[in-house]
């Protein structure tokens, strides 16, 4: 091959290794989430999907080594071996966690779901109001799925409490349904201005709007369980500890359980403070009442329900330590309580439905609300 032919032929391999290379440090390093860390957790979610690019720099790492290309044949091997290694590390170290604990994961389900994140879902059938301007649709689930009064889950949406809305994750509303659960999908209202107290009354509103029409949905008003995701995880959790609200139990998916320390200890403080000076209205110097008012930590109690909490060790947003806190405070308070810290894991990572820190997560929850619900 002509001198010529092989510098582009470097060029080219230059050009796929430098976003791996990126990637790697988004993935490996808590990049803050509105600084390039949104890649390095769809990455994280996803890294399995990157043996495509382990497999296609092989194969071209062999071609150009044939050709006589030494520079491309050589930066193809580098990029193949780093977008291996992405791919197999976290996958295996949650593989490993799940075997340490006696659940198995498919690496079928993975491959199945590849191609269809969790994110958006068909329109809901049957939305309703169930407080001024706020809505919640209803998931039923098949009618064989149950007899008799069927349990019911009301599940919070996340989204910073400044954005997102009703129908996000949607495979868990399914996978609910799947299992008998009546599912609640509902509004609650954003900042700004600020909403520290009135996202968590309406999340209360929601419940004692089920309680009241229980009837109309065959759903059983003393099994009622929260459910919510990083926000709303949050939401779900001081509706749950800190309003005069009964639901069974709490599925806090990546949520925090104290503010202050989620402003001062995010790997993403930027995001974080922004988030939080609009739903709290200031930082925890300038409002340290609100704050304290508004971390469900401190709501916590004897009459508390079961919590299950699930968060990703590495998750850039939340930090473990949140999980570790909370988890102390209900064990202090004697409520029944299951953390699940996910190995090699970051914020968001059930957008990946088939992914195995997700299928771990699901079979936890499993267990939990078959006691708990």
């Amino acid at each position: 091959m002509s001198s010529a032919g092989a510098w582009v032929l470097a060029a080219l391999a230059l050009a796929l290794a430098v976003p791996v290379g990126a990637l790697a440090w988004f993935m490996l390093v808590p990049v803050a989430w509105d600084r390039g860390g949104r890649a390095g957790v769809l990455g994280v979610a996803f890294p399995l999907h990157l043996l495509v690019v382990t497999l296609g720099s092989g194969v071209l790492a062999v071609v150009t080594w044939w050709a006589a290309a030494t520079v491309a044949a050589v930066v193809f091997v580098a990029t193949a071996a780093l977008s291996g290694v992405l791919a197999v590390g976290p996958a295996a170290a949650v593989w490993q966690q799940a075997r340490g604990a006696g659940e198995r994961l498919s690496l079928a389900t993975y491959g199945r779901e590849a191609r269809r994140p969790n994110w958006g879902g068909p329109p809901a059938t049957e939305t309703v109001t169930f407080a001024p301007d706020l809505h919640l649709d209803v998931w039923r689930p098949g009618a064989a799925a149950t007899v008799g009064a069927r349990p019911a889950v009301v599940r919070v949406h996340g989204g910073g409490w400044v954005a997102g809305g009703r129908g996000e994750m949607p495979a868990w509303t399914a996978w609910l349904n799947d299992r008998g659960y009546v599912v609640f999908d509902i509004d609650y209202r954003l900042a700004p201005p600020p909403r520290w107290h009135e996202a968590a009354a309406d999340v209360a509103a929601a419940v004692g709007w089920v309680v009241e029409h229980h009837e109309s949905y065959g759903v059983d008003p003393s099994r009622i369980t929260l459910m919510g995701h990083s926000a709303g995880g949050h939401v779900a959790l001081l509706a749950a500890y800190g309003h005069a609200v009964r639901v069974r139990a709490v599925v806090n998916v990546y949520g925090p359980g104290d503010l202050d320390a989620l402003y001062r200890h995010t790997a993403s403080p930027a995001y974080i403070g922004g988030c939080l000076d609009a739903f709290v209205g200031g930082g925890p110097d300038d409002v340290p009442d609100r704050y304290r008012a508004a971390s469900p930590l401190t709501r916590v109690n004897g009459a508390s329900p079961p919590t299950i909490t699930v968060l990703g060790r590495r998750d850039r947003i939340v930090p473990a330590d949140q999980a570790h806190a909370l988890g102390a405070a209900l064990a202090a308070a004697g409520v029944r309580h299951e953390s699940v810290l996910l190995r090699a894991t970051d914020h968001g990572f059930d957008l990946n439905w088939g992914g195995f820190g997700t299928q771990l997560a699901r079979a936890r929850i499993s267990r939990f609300l078959a006691e708990h619900s």
